[in-house]
């Protein structure tokens, strides 16, 4: 399976690389495979695309992505079907956990502001917070 890079990015995907844009037959030629694979890993249940009213199977820059990462894992690392899924899967939570993550620690950071502007720097109240938020770190 080829490699996307930036020269295959059209004006239509610079804002979001969710939308569904290519048929199977583009989709299948940017990443240098037959469309019976894509079909199959529909299939496996490893890739969801979207349909159109009339059923076309329509691939987004994410979903190529993810293509890309299934066909390595199945083919490079000899994964089965079920681990790529597995491994997919694992790779979103982390995702979605440094995410969660990332707002936690600006919600740290904005409570830290308003308890300086609240306590003026007194040490009594901001101790305990200071060291609370460094469990979070």
């Amino acid at each position: 399976m080829g490699s996307l890079d930036d020269s295959h990015r059209g004006a239509a995907w610079e804002s979001d690389d969710s939308t569904p844009l290519y048929t199977i037959g583009v989709a299948s030629r940017l990443l240098d495979c037959d469309p019976s694979v894509l079909r199959r890993y529909e299939k496996a249940g490893l890739i969801k695309p979207s349909r159109t009213s009339g059923n076309t199977r329509l691939y987004s820059r994410s979903d190529l992505s993810s293509l890309e990462e299934i066909h390595r894992l199945m083919n490079e690392e000899g994964l089965n079907s079920n681990g790529a899924q597995m491994v997919m899967g694992l790779k979103t939570d982390i995702r979605r956990l440094q995410n969660e993550v990332a707002s936690l620690q600006e919600e740290v950071k904005r409570l830290r502001r308003l308890l300086e502007e609240i306590g003026g720097g007194e040490g009594g109240a901001d101790q305990g917070v200071s060291s609370g938020a460094e469990a979070v770190r």
